[in-house]
């Protein structure tokens, strides 16, 4: 069950991914790290959505006791950014319902289906068996996550799921319910076909860019419904990083 009160310090101070990173277990066992939740450096979006690209009526707010603004998808649209990012860390909390598949989009351009997507999905949907880069924490038809089973059940009032994504250039590091599930080189995906593991990418995405040519700078974009599935997002905030080293 994810407990509120264990994501937060004794203090309640931020403690941001690098501090979490220092703290890692070593290569070759389950990394975790149990993070505070931040006292958002920048809210990504506007109580009233003025800054983001959306088709009115697909995406509404709500402010939530805590308090914290909640995304709500109305249908299937995938609500965007106005402004571009470069070397960012994107942390939000997402909620879905039975069946739902969402993501996250980063680096997004002109055509926005070839952007990196970090899924997020009922893991207990049968449908998703066979497809182990389609996934909650994959790269969606690119990367299977590191560690499967770190979702929490969709469809259960209150049972949230945090995803922490940090985008540094070519490398990017995904965690998933304080598991770390992504640590990639973009650069590693030559191909628009096969993986770098040699699974193929999914059939949907074939004739995609391969990820070792998209722009490492763009908008961040919040799948929406599928079929009739809730799909929520709050304490969607970002922090800027330096240029990578």
């Amino acid at each position: 069950h994810f407990c509120w009160g264990a994501a937060m310090g004794d203090t309640g101070d931020f403690r941001p991914l690098d501090w979490v990173l220092s703290r890692r277990r070593p290569v070759g066992e389950r990394k975790t790290a149990y993070l505070p939740w931040p006292k958002m450096d920048t809210s990504l979006f506007a109580e009233d959505l003025s800054n983001a690209v959306l088709k009115p009526g697909s995406w509404t707010t709500r402010v939530t006791k805590n308090p914290s603004m909640e995304v709500v998808a109305q249908g299937g649209e995938t609500l965007f950014t106005k402004d571009v990012y470069e070397n960012f860390e994107l942390d939000c909390w997402y909620r879905l319902g039975k069946g739902g598949r969402g993501g996250i989009l980063i680096y997004v351009g002109e055509n926005p289906e070839d952007a990196l997507e970090i899924r997020l999905a009922d893991d207990d949907d049968p449908a998703l068996n066979a497809f182990p880069n389609a996934v909650s924490g994959s790269l969606y038809g690119r990367a299977e996550p590191k560690f499967g089973g770190t979702a929490h059940p969709a469809g259960v009032p209150w049972y949230g799921n945090r995803v922490i994504v940090r985008a540094e250039g070519k490398h990017i590091t995904v965690f998933h319910n304080d598991v770390e599930v992504q640590d990639v080189n973009l650069d590693d995906f030559k191909s628009s076909s096969v993986n770098p593991d040699g699974s193929p990418v999914l059939a949907e995405l074939k004739g995609r860019p391969a990820l070792s040519t998209i722009p490492t700078r763009g908008r961040i974009g919040f799948r929406g419904k599928f079929g009739k599935a809730d799909m929520f997002y709050r304490w969607i905030s970002i922090r800027p990083l330096g240029p990578k080293k």
